[in-house]
């Protein structure tokens, strides 16, 4: 389970201005590789494919086993489910379960929101043996963990750590400090990783992670789509808010061996530049 430990390589294809007040929702920006800043582009509308027959992809899900037990179930193809692992809680009611299976299907994250103590925590199980293990992070560093993401080229997982305690529901938008697990090596925190930081997803390389990012400005927040390599070097603010435009709600799609592309919510108001004129 080992992270790669290049940066990606990206360029802006192209941008479009917008005029007037507005909410928009801005699908399917595109992110190409070329320089060493990644940036994204706007994308265009294309044919819908014909429709084909795909093997289904193995997955996981969480079901309760009694008043104070999770099962987390594997299933694959047309395969018989099976049980992975049986985990045990304070009680259902206090507490509630996610699964996500690795991308070769090795290993199962999940995270248990709240306890008697309205902690939360993390563990990473073996699809094949079902032994398991927590992710230990230092102590006083929070109480909550947030979402949590697979490496798309091995068995590396990245999740957020927070200062409150978090329900399930609520536990994917929190926002707090990106840590790294790998191996058998301790979680560590992402240098270039700050308070603010909620993680979206991998970029499809293994190489960096993409973040939404909270800035304080005046009596309210910003919302920045961020990239943070995992060689230390800086995060690169890839889409910036800013007072009269505020970009929220990010998704970030990033398989492997193609462009990223990201959904977002533009508000607010923005002047079009004018028109060169045209030779007749």
């Amino acid at each position: 389970m080992l992270f790669s430990q290049q940066p990606p390589r990206n360029t802006l294809q192209g941008k479009r201005a917008l005029t007037g007040l507005f909410s928009v929702l801005v699908l399917l920006m595109s992110l190409a590789g070329a320089s060493s800043a990644p940036a994204f582009a706007a994308g265009r509308a294309t044919a819908t494919p014909t429709p084909t027959t795909a093997p289904v992809q193995p997955y996981v899900y969480t079901v309760p086993n009694g008043k104070s037990s999770y099962d987390i179930m594997y299933v694959e193809g047309k395969k018989a489910e099976r049980r992975i692992v049986r985990v045990q809680v304070d009680s259902v009611v206090l507490s509630d379960i996610s699964a996500r299976l690795s991308p070769d299907g090795t290993y199962v994250a999940y995270r248990i929101s709240g306890n008697r103590s309205g902690s939360a925590g993390i563990y990473v199980a073996d699809a094949k043996t079902g032994k398991s293990a927590e992710l230990a992070v230092p102590s006083g560093s929070g109480d909550g963990v947030g979402a949590y993401v697979w490496s798309p080229t091995g068995g590396g997982l990245a999740f957020v750590v927070t200062r409150a305690a978090l329900s399930e529901s609520s536990a994917d938008d929190a926002y707090g400090t990106i840590y790294l697990a790998s191996g058998d090596a301790h979680p560590a925190p992402l240098a270039g990783s700050g308070p603010n930081d909620r993680v979206l997803a991998f970029s499809g390389d293994g190489r960096g992670v993409y973040a939404a990012r909270l800035e304080s400005s005046g009596d309210t927040w910003l919302q920045h789509l961020v990239y943070i390599p995992l060689d230390g070097t800086p995060a690169q603010v890839l889409i910036r808010s800013r007072s009269e435009l505020h970009y929220t709600h990010f998704a970030v799609w990033s398989p492997p061996g193609s462009p990223a592309k990201v959904a977002y919510i533009a508000e607010g108001h923005s002047v079009l530049p004018a028109a060169s004129p045209v030779a007749a």
